[in-house]
C-alpha cells in the first residue's frame, strides 16, 4: 500500500515507471489525496492516477475514451 512518503518521494520524471507498482488497492488512497490542502500532494496523486488510468489497466475502453476526452480539453 502506498503511503504519503512513498508518493512524494517519486520524482515526476519517474511517475510513468512508478505507476506500474501501485495496486488497485491504492486507488482509494490516491483519490483521497486529491482532496488534500497541499497542492504538491494533490498534483502528485493526480499525475499518478492519470498515468494509471491512461495505461488501460484500470479503465475499460469506453471509460478510458471519456477520460482521454476530458483531459484533452485542459
Amino acid at each position: 500500500m502506498i503511503d504519503l512518503e512513498d508518493l512524494m518521494s517519486i520524482p515526476k520524471n519517474e511517475l510513468q515507471e512508478a505507476s506500474k507498482a501501485p495496486d488497485k488497492e491504492d486507488l482509494p488512497q490516491l483519490v483521497e489525496w486529491l482532496t488534500s490542502g497541499d497542492d504538491n500532494i494533490r498534483y502528485q496523486a493526480f499525475l499518478l492516477l492519470q498515468i494509471e488510468a491512461l495505461s488501460g489497466d484500470i479503465l475499460d475502453k469506453k471509460s478510458r475514451k471519456q477520460f482521454e476526452t476530458l483531459f484533452a480539453s485542459f
